[in-house]
């Protein structure tokens, strides 16, 4: 017994060594085996590397031997730039911010305030260098870089890096900025280089999901997807090297969009879920980049989101349609939303640069927005002051220039209506959370009516492969997302201010005048007047550029009725190239030296962006209030 006792525990001795072996061993291959946080790690040591040699050698350099370092460092960003922009969205501004310095908002100011980010590194070292602004800018810009990348190499992403989820999210984001970002030049100042580092891009996107498949056999990317983004590699490699000759226009229809379609299709057949609150605005449904509902800004439908009934929403969108028309809302019932925001005008006023005011005795500051598509922004307003669009809907109403009321009077006026009386218990018991009538059933039906009138443009047909264009407005994409820097500003898909993942827009300086002939500067303070920081004088929310033919006239005071006006604008640099001292012009000064056909092709396009025109009816009469003041509404107002 004591015999077989020993050799037992010997055996027990020799099993456990044996297994601590094995799992040593396995330890070891694992280690060995396909990491994406290691191939992440590995890049951003090479990344680091650069930079300190950058920053060691930097005072014995010549221009173009430091050029050629940014350069290098820039090819080497590529590796793994897809992977910085959706995990470390802050660090990849400090590497490469073509910004000096961009605000935090939109999404994020629902929640706090904005709070401002400096840019730095790649980016803002080559403009300096061009300048010739001195090498302790240079300096300073290099220290935010390598602060950037020690920062992501630290960050808590590398928890994420090797789930499978994380590959189809990221990559979501980088087929967005295939299409926007990385095709405009936005963040390499260079022409020459933008194609060749997107080459590099590429090529390094597709080692990636080959190290994806071998981590993740069963939820691969496909041999369709592969098979096609080897095509769309093939296409950028064949293209010519400059960014003006580059081909925008086919790359995206053939190759990008279909790609995000699939990657969107694996998203689904994986049942993947993302974990990263940069996805926050986008649409998991949403089958092309070129949808309208590829994300989203602002609620639509106000208190009534959570509806999507076809029958109910028609039947607030025949209600909101009546009440955006009744002077009811007014302080002298004379004037509607429509009398400002005309519904056969793409709501709008084609008819004068900025609209009067309630008074009569002059005209209100700036030009009326557009609204069909107000939701595809974060904020409100020219200035951005608003994060809903009932809160705008409020400040109307109240403005004493605008509609001179407010909300308890007007809930009085509409109660005095029996039929308004009847719709409101309706909408009150359609919303649990504010089960008695209040003005935010009201805006939010007019909400509901305005921000449902918009259909496919011809430009967005074309993307999604349903039609053809002429040659007119294929030329004026690619100048639009080349030469004209356009698409710098006015992103894809709906060319306004908000970028990819679109949790945020832009506000810009161009240096608008206050007349038609460029010789006087508008004195309008814009966003600043509202949220004061010097980056923010004049600064005005860029606009979605969809219908643009149709909702003259143009910039904030509506001081161009033409779009060939706004083109020469821009093509001379703005306010500044027109000799306005603007400290803080966040557009180029320098000309585009667009010829007029050119021009004319750019305009093309625009135009392609018109949808078909919208349901311009205004009801015949207004429903009788038991007030007989307030029987001789007009619909739409009088003025």
């Amino acid at each position: 017994m004591v015999r077989a006792m020993g050799f037992s525990g010997k055996m027990n001795k020799y099993l456990i060594f044996i297994i601590v072996i094995a799992l040593v061993a396995l330890a070891a291959k694992k280690e060995k085996s396909p990491s994406m946080k290691s191939h992440y790690m590995e890049a951003l040591s090479q990344l680091e590397n650069i930079l300190s040699d950058i920053n060691k050698s930097m005072e014995v350099d010549n221009d173009r031997v430091l050029l050629n370092k940014i350069g290098l460092a820039r090819q080497n960003l590529k590796k793994i730039d897809p992977f910085l922009r959706y995990w470390a969205p802050i660090q990849h501004k400090l590497i490469n911010g073509p910004l000096p310095v961009e605000w935090e908002t939109e999404v994020f100011e629902k929640f706090e305030k904005p709070y401002k980010r400096l840019g730095g590194g790649l980016y803002l070292m080559e403009q300096a260098l061009s300048e010739q602004t001195g090498r302790t800018d240079i300096k300073l810009l290099l220290q935010m870089a390598l602060k950037g990348a020690q920062e992501a190499r630290h960050d808590s992403l590398t928890l994420h890096l090797n789930e499978a989820w994380s590959d189809f999210y990221m990559n979501r984001l980088f087929l967005l900025n295939l299409s926007s970002i990385y095709t405009t030049g936005f963040e390499n100042p260079n022409p020459d280089a933008v194609v060749p580092e997107l080459k590099t891009l590429m090529d390094h996107q597709l080692a990636m999901y080959s190290l994806h498949n071998q981590m993740h056999p069963s939820k691969p990317f496909n041999n369709e997807y592969l098979s096609l983004f080897q095509k769309a590699l093939h296409y950028a490699e064949t293209q010519p090297q400059h960014l003006f000759d580059f081909d925008h226009f086919t790359f995206i229809r053939d190759y990008v969009q279909p790609l995000y379609s699939l990657n969107v299709g694996m998203i689904r057949t994986y049942k993947l879920f993302s974990r990263n609150v940069l996805d926050y605005s986008l649409n998991n449904e949403a089958d092309y980049i070129f949808s309208e509902d590829v994300y989203e800004g602002m609620n639509e439908k106000g208190w009534f989101r959570p509806i999507e009934d076809r029958n109910t929403l028609a039947q607030l969108v025949n209600i909101g349609q009546t009440w955006f028309a009744d002077p009811i809302l007014s302080g002298n019932n004379q004037r509607s939303c429509a009398s400002c925001h005309k519904p056969n005008q793409y709501f709008t006023d084609n008819t004068v640069a900025t609209a009067s005011n309630f008074q009569g005795t002059g005209n209100i500051k700036r030009n009326a927005p557009a609204l069909h598509h107000v939701g595809l922004n974060h904020l409100a307003m020219h200035d951005g002051r608003f994060y809903t669009l009932t809160q705008q809907a409020e400040d109307v109403v109240g403005n004493r220039e605008e509609m001179a009321s407010n909300t308890t009077q007007i809930m009085k006026k509409m109660h005095s209506v029996k039929e308004y009386k009847k719709q409101l218990k309706w909408l009150a018991e359609l919303t649990p959370d504010h089960p008695k009538p209040e003005f935010g059933h009201v805006s939010s039906a007019m909400m509901v009516y305005f921000t449902s009138q918009k259909s496919l443009s011809s430009f967005d047909s074309a993307m999604r492969s349903y039609t053809k264009l002429p040659q007119e407005i294929v030329n004026g994409f690619n100048l639009f997302m080349g030469k004209a820097q356009c698409g710098t500003c006015h992103f894809v898909p709906h060319f306004g201010g908000v970028k990819p993942p679109f949790t945020n827009s832009e506000f810009e300086v161009i240096g608008t005048p206050a007349d038609s002939f460029n010789k006087l500067q508008d004195n309008d303070s814009g966003r600043y007047h509202f949220f004061v920081a010097d980056e923010t004088l004049r600064a005005f929310r860029t606009p979605i550029l969809k219908n643009v033919s149709k909702t003259a006239p143009y910039m904030h005071n509506g001081i161009y009725s033409s779009l060939t006006e706004v083109m020469n604008f821009y093509n001379n640099g703005g306010g500044t190239g027109h000799g306005f001292d603007i400290q803080n012009q966040t557009l180029s000064s320098e000309k585009l030296n667009l010829t007029e056909i050119e021009i004319r092709q750019i305009i093309a396009f625009m135009n392609s962006l018109d949808e078909k025109p919208f349901s311009t009816k205004l009801p015949e009469t207004l429903p009788k209030s038991r007030l007989k003041k307030l029987n001789h509404r007009i619909p739409g107002g009088t003025y």
